[in-house]
């Protein structure tokens, strides 16, 4: 660190900069000043015209040490801080935390747009030695992403006689404050509960300044830009263009997109389409919706009748005579109208791969209803889960948490559960409006092999044993269970023949079938069980 020629009390940091390191600065005391109160330290970006553009790397105040130092160098007297604060009223990590000793402190972190300060208060006067020396010891145990040192790289200091700053610390009313405050923090960290995080606006002075992109080059900057919306749709209200304010000019009454956009994701959660296909699209690149009438008709419902209510709207569209037809198709008209865009017959789309585990859980009479809580891990081949840049390891969760719904499954952002990946659920690295139904050979083998499957095929099959009868019965009736329907006289008939099958299997290899059960019946009927998972009425809704 070398100090600025004009201004000896301005430090920069050059050349290469270990992360984890110590830097050890020492200052002439000017002779006008008799006594120390508080030390001040303003950490500035290197360029600060740059650094409101492109933001340069912050710091972590680790541990500050400061020393008074006799011009003879025969003593070096340590310095007590007391107090500590911040121009942050909301600080990342508390300033004070530079006094203790941990690895937090005063930060900007983890990138530096604007000059930051921070002032060291102590609790009563330190009287100066004539000619000595200020020594500082600063303590940066930080390190951003790639390894980078996060340090002051450009800082000024200066020290201050005030008697306002010792006068602060010692007053009654601040002491009071600061000691229930203390006892707030250790009482609240007693308290168990799910750490969420809440996005907040930045103060004014700290917010982040947005300028355009020269040629979509997000390195070249040029204009700043202010918040608003585009000169074809209407204007926010009057007032604090923040996020509370887009929250309310997407819901507003006068702004028609949302509740379309909206009605047209539940159509399509409903009839696997939207009346506008390109539900991730309506602009003027997406296609026209089949039926805008209808579109505008429901969006108004949406906002009016049934006041922003999901449940209400899906109830419209469910009880319709539209959604209650039946799939059930001629020729001619599969001909005409492949994708139902005419809504002549009622929907018929593949189950999501959500869905599917969730119907696999309940027709197998072992979903939990267990609610919220960390996500779990349920059964699956051991080496298909790979974690992605890290060690991770899958731990098949046991007990209840083994079959609770999918949406508490555990799913990395980049390495999901390979189950539901298989039946298309995207990855979590974008955001994507609507899903593409695939149908590969892969799939099946999920299902067919897949252990949490064959798990829950093993809670089908005790279902339909539970219920008696011949081998034929429990079949018919299992089927019902699945489908809702009775099953047809030939797909009984070579479901039976499969269960023969299984029965044969077992006789002559038993030991090779204590996988799936350990007596014949219940094997053979976790084999039909298994098979069912594949048929399409099964998969269909």
């Amino acid at each position: 660190r070398k100090a600025v020629e004009g201004n000896p009390q301005e430090v920069l940091a050059e050349g290469t900069i270990s992360a984890s390191g110590t830097f050890t600065l020492e200052f002439p005391l000017p002779a006008d000043i008799k006594q120390l109160t508080a030390l001040r330290i303003d950490a500035l970006p290197k360029d600060e015209a740059a650094a409101i553009k492109t933001p340069e790397a912050g710091f972590v105040l680790s541990r500050l040490k400061a020393y008074l130092v006799d011009d003879d160098d025969s003593e070096a007297r340590e310095i007590e801080f007391e107090f500590a604060h911040c121009d942050d009223a909301d600080p990342v990590f508390d300033p004070a935390d530079s006094l203790r000793d941990n690895r937090e402190g005063w930060c900007q972190y983890t990138r530096m747009f604007y000059p930051r300060h921070a002032v060291f208060v102590v609790r009563r006067p330190v009287e100066l030695p004539p000619g000595g020396r200020l020594r500082l010891s600063m303590q940066f145990d930080h390190y951003g992403s790639g390894g980078t040192a996060l340090v002051i790289q450009r800082g000024r200091y200066a020290i201050s006689a005030s008697p306002a700053w010792t006068a602060l610390v010692q007053d009654e009313r601040c002491q009071k404050l600061r000691h229930e405050l203390a006892e707030v923090r250790e009482a609240r960290q007693g308290i168990s509960g799910t750490a969420t995080p809440v996005m907040a606006e930045q103060p004014p002075p700290f917010a982040r300044r947005t300028f355009t992109f020269v040629r979509g080059n997000w390195l070249d900057k040029d204009a700043e830009v202010q918040p608003g919306t585009p000169a074809i749709m209407r204007p926010m209200p009057a007032g604090s263009a923040d996020r509370l304010a887009m929250a309310r000019w997407l819901a507003s009454r006068d702004n028609p997109l949302t509740a379309r956009v909206m009605v047209n994701r539940l159509w399509q959660e409903l009839f696997g389409v939207g009346l506008v296909e390109t539900a991730d699209d309506f602009g003027s690149s997406g296609t026209p919706p089949s039926h805008p009438e209808l579109l505008d008709h429901l969006a108004l419902q949406f906002q009016n009748e049934h006041d922003w209510s999901v449940k209400r709207m899906l109830r419209e569209l469910v009880l319709s005579a539209t959604y209650r037809q039946s799939g059930a198709a001629t020729t001619e008209k599969i001909a005409r109208d492949p994708q139902n865009r005419l809504l002549s017959r009622g929907p018929r789309t593949r189950l999501t791969a959500e869905m599917m585990r969730d119907q696999a859980l309940a027709l197998s009479d072992r979903l939990s209803a267990k609610m919220y809580g960390p996500p779990v891990m349920p059964p699956q081949p051991d080496g298909v889960w790979r974690s992605v840049y890290s060690d991770a390891k899958w731990s098949t969760s046991e007990g209840e948490d083994r079959y609770r719904r999918a949406i508490y499954t555990y799913c990395k952002r980049t390495s999901g559960y390979p189950a539901m990946v298989m039946f298309d659920m995207p990855s979590r690295d974008v955001c994507v409006g609507r899903r593409f139904s695939t149908n590969t050979p892969l799939q099946a083998l999920v299902t067919l092999n897949d252990e949490a499957f064959i798990e829950l095929a093993q809670g089908i099959a005790g279902r339909m044993k539970a219920l008696g009868g011949t081998p034929e019965e429990q079949i018919a009736a299992g089927y019902f269970l699945a489908a809702g329907r009775n099953i047809h006289p030939a797909k009984l008939h070579r479901l039976v023949q499969l269960h023969a099958e299984a029965e044969a299997a077992f006789e002559s290899a038993p030991a090779k079938a204590d996988r799936l059960a350990s007596d014949r019946d219940t094997y053979a009927l976790t084999v039909v069980a298994n098979a069912m998972f594949n048929l399409d009425e099964i998969l269909t809704k």
